[in-house]
C-alpha cells in the first residue's frame, strides 16, 4: 500500500520536482547502491555542502567532479529503488537526516571510498587523496558498512589550501 503511494507522489508534483527528484534519486542509487541507510548519509553530505556554501542542493549535487549520478540510467536505472526516491524527495524538502548523528553536523562535507582514498592524489604528486585531505584539515568520523569514509571539517570551516609540504631528508 505504502509503496503504492510512493509511485503516485510525482504525479502529484511539479515537473522540474520530479526532475530535481529523479537527479538525486540517481545520485543516492549511483553513489550508496543497495543501502538505504547509505544513500541518506550520501544526500546528507549534500545537503551539508549546500548549507556550508550557502548554495542550493541541487547546484552542489550536479557540480563537476563532486558526485556520480549517472550509474543509475539507462539499463541500469531498474537498482533505482523507491526509498532512493523517498530520500530524494525529503532531500528537497530539507529534512534529511542521517542515522548518524555525527553525519547531521553541517560540517560533514566530504566522503569516498577506502579504495578512493589510497590512490594518488591529481594535483599533489606523491600524496594519496586521503593524505591530501588530512593535510587540509579533514578528519575522518565513520566508516560505513559499505567502506565509505566520511570527514569533517574544521571547526573554522576553513580548510588549508595546496599541496602538503615536500619532505626534506
Amino acid at each position: 500500500m505504502i509503496a503504492s503511494l510512493i509511485l503516485l507522489i510525482p504525479t502529484l508534483l511539479p515537473f522540474n520536482i520530479v526532475k530535481k527528484q529523479q537527479l538525486l534519486a540517481q545520485l543516492a542509487c549511483s553513489e550508496a547502491g543497495w543501502s538505504k541507510k547509505e544513500a541518506a548519509r550520501v544526500l546528507r553530505v549534500v545537503k551539508n555542502r549546500a548549507e556550508l556554501r550557502g548554495s542550493s542542493i541541487m547546484l552542489e549535487a550536479t557540480r563537476p567532479y563532486q558526485f556520480n549520478y549517472k550509474i543509475c540510467t539507462g539499463k541500469k536505472a531498474k537498482w533505482l529503488k523507491n526509498f532512493h526516491y523517498s530520500l530524494a524527495l525529503t532531500t528537497l524538502l530539507g529534512d534529511i537526516k542521517a542515522k548518524e548523528s555525527i553525519l547531521n553536523n553541517k560540517r560533514v562535507t566530504h566522503y569516498a571510498t577506502t579504495k578512493r582514498l589510497q590512490a594518488n592524489h591529481s594535483r599533489c604528486r606523491g600524496y594519496t587523496i586521503q593524505e591530501v585531505w588530512e593535510w587540509t584539515g579533514l578528519k575522518p568520523v565513520l566508516t560505513s558498512e559499505v567502506n565509505h569514509v566520511f570527514f569533517i571539517r574544521p571547526k573554522n570551516g576553513r580548510l588549508k589550501p595546496g599541496c602538503p609540504p615536500k619532505a626534506t631528508n
